[in-house]
């Protein structure tokens, strides 16, 4: 343990977090953010002001930070401010940030075929819905194609072929 004071605002956002059964990860990443708002500030967080809130996210945003991080120092800045500092107003000055959609995984049909090969025998198991995109030549106005295998209950020697 570290003999180097810690303030009464830090110490109270820690217990409140404790309180709240917060893991320790979650703890030391929510200082963090609220440390790093601090610096930005060149006070005490305590003594923010909306639009020192406003202008923290466009610095975020013009650094580059990432949405995903942007969003953690949110929920971050929104706790210390909604449960430390009793100032939910705050809050609303806090804006989240739509995250960038990320693609999704497709699986071959190998990889489908070594999936279902790989389910555990059992006298009836369920397969799960799956759907597939593939480029086609044939549908010329939307030039795709959508395959769906809907849910169904297989049972052993029941050909899957016939789905």
């Amino acid at each position: 343990m570290s003999n180097t004071p810690i303030s009464p605002l830090r110490r109270r956002m820690i217990e409140d977090m404790s309180l709240r059964k917060f893991g320790e990860k979650t703890q030391h990443d929510y200082i963090g953010y609220v440390k790093t708002f601090s610096t930005f500030l060149g006070r005490s967080p305590a003594t923010a002001t909306p639009e020192d809130l406003r202008q923290y996210q466009v610095h975020q945003s013009q650094a580059g930070v990432s949405a995903a991080t942007i969003n953690s120092s949110v929920a971050a800045l929104r706790f210390f401010f909604r449960v430390t500092l009793n100032h939910p107003e705050m809050g609303r000055h806090l804006t989240l940030v739509p995250l960038p959609e990320r693609l999704r995984v497709v699986l071959s049909e190998e990889e489908v075929a070594q999936l279902l090969e790989a389910a555990p025998s059992a006298e009836i198991f369920c397969l799960v819905p799956l759907t597939a995109v593939s480029s086609c030549n044939k549908c010329p106005q939307t030039r795709r194609c959508w395959i769906a295998l809907e849910v169904g209950l297989v049972t052993t020697g029941f050909p899957v072929e016939s789905l």
